[in-house]
Parts: structure tokens; C-alpha cells; sequence
């Protein structure tokens, strides 16, 4: 396995910072939270991967948004449905998954 650490935020949110936007929170945010956790322990990366919930990462146009260090990578629109892609990804294969990433702060996009 070639992950390396990361650190998680997941934005749980229930305050919406911009216009136009709907809360992490009331998206159902904290249920992906504990999801996360869980798949993040099934695919034994626990001790490689941090997981926190975070305040308002300022994206709440964006859907559910999560960010990750060290890669800096910013993820919008995550689901429960993505969960498994992203972590094979991002996690496993050491590669973002693109489809997801904000790309104006994502360095894996050259951006």
C-alpha cells in the first residue's frame, strides 16, 4: 500500500458563509463523516489517515467539501457514494480523484 499521512477535514458545518449556498451540515455532512471513518478503518489506513470534522471551509456553494493534507487537495460535491473511489484513490494509489477536486486550489491540476 503506498498511502502516505493525511490529515482530513470534513466540513460540518451548519453556518453557510456564501451567498447561494446550503450548510455541509444540513447536506447530511456528519453522516458522511462517520461513514468516512468507517471505510477509512475497513481499508486499514487508520493509522495513516487522520479524520476531523472542521468549520466552514468556505465552499458552501460546493456541496459537502473536504480538504486534505498534505496534498492541500479541496473535494466538493462528496457523497457517500464517492467515499469508496476517493480513498482508493486519493489514499491508496496516492493519486486525487480528479472529478471531485475544486481546481482552484488543487496543485495536483497545475492550477
Amino acid at each position: 500500500m503506498s498511502a502516505k499521512k493525511c490529515l482530513i477535514l470534513v466540513c460540518t458545518s451548519s453556518i453557510v458563509h456564501q451567498r447561494g449556498g446550503e450548510s455541509c451540515e444540513s447536506r447530511g455532512a456528519t453522516n458522511l463523516f462517520e461513514l468516512l471513518r468507517q471505510k477509512i478503518a475497513s481499508a486499514g489506513l487508520a493509522d495513516l489517515v487522520t479524520l476531523r470534522s472542521s468549520a466552514c471551509l468556505n465552499n458552501c456553494q460546493a456541496g459537502i467539501t473536504m480538504k486534505v493534507f498534505p496534498q492541500n487537495s479541496l473535494y466538493r460535491n462528496v457523497t457517500p457514494d464517492d467515499l469508496d473511489d476517493l480513498i482508493h484513490s486519493h489514499f491508496v494509489l496516492n493519486k486525487p480523484l480528479e472529478r471531485l477536486l475544486v481546481p482552484r486550489l488543487n496543485p495536483f491540476l497545475g492550477l
